[in-house]
């Protein structure tokens, strides 16, 4: 017998399209493939969290397996991530400025990293971009001036100014 009904479908297939099942007769499942895959695809969208239950016990179970899986899968889809990422930075360049300012003031000075006055700073930054306007965030004392013997700045408000990138360029750690 090299051909068999399934009972989801109803269609005749191949014995190669039915998962083995050993305890059947003829040693294959009673779906083909096509519809055990449908069925197990509907049992995750109306089991969502026990599905992300298992899962995760899964993980934590097998962690070697779960990191090979994510490193093929990662491989895989080395394009798709490529543009999510760059779709998540378009949409959050105003964040992203913030955190890299305040990142690169952390390692010099205190900073205050939940001031919504500096993130309205850098969105407004953002928004003269996106009309064409060429601004920078600029400390008005540097973080880290040129002349060794200046006073180091802050990454909190008062410090923060928005110029035009020329200008910002030229006066450079001054």
């Amino acid at each position: 017998m090299s051909r068999k009904g399934c009972t989801g479908c109803g269609l005749t297939k191949a014995l190669e399209d039915f998962h083995r099942h050993s305890g059947r007769a003829d040693g294959r499942a009673s779906a083909c493939k096509d519809c055990a895959k449908e069925r197990a695809r509907e049992w995750r969208r109306t089991n969502v969290s026990r599905h992300r239950q298992n899962a995760r016990t899964w993980r934590l179970a097998n962690p070697e397996a779960a990191q090979q899986k994510d490193a093929e899968h990662r491989k895989q889809n080395r394009e798709r991530r490529r543009e999510d990422s760059r779709r998540w930075y378009r949409r959050n360049k105003a964040l992203t400025m913030l955190r890299a300012t305040t990142y690169r003031a952390l390692r010099k000075s205190v900073t205050l990293w939940n001031d919504p006055r500096i993130a309205a700073l850098y969105e407004i930054a953002v928004w003269l971009r996106s009309k064409g306007d060429d601004v920078h965030v600029d400390h008005i004392t540097p973080l880290q001036p040129a002349d060794r013997d200046a006073p180091v700045g802050l990454h909190v408000y008062c410090n923060l100014q928005i110029l035009p990138a020329v200008e910002n360029l030229r006066k450079g750690n001054r």
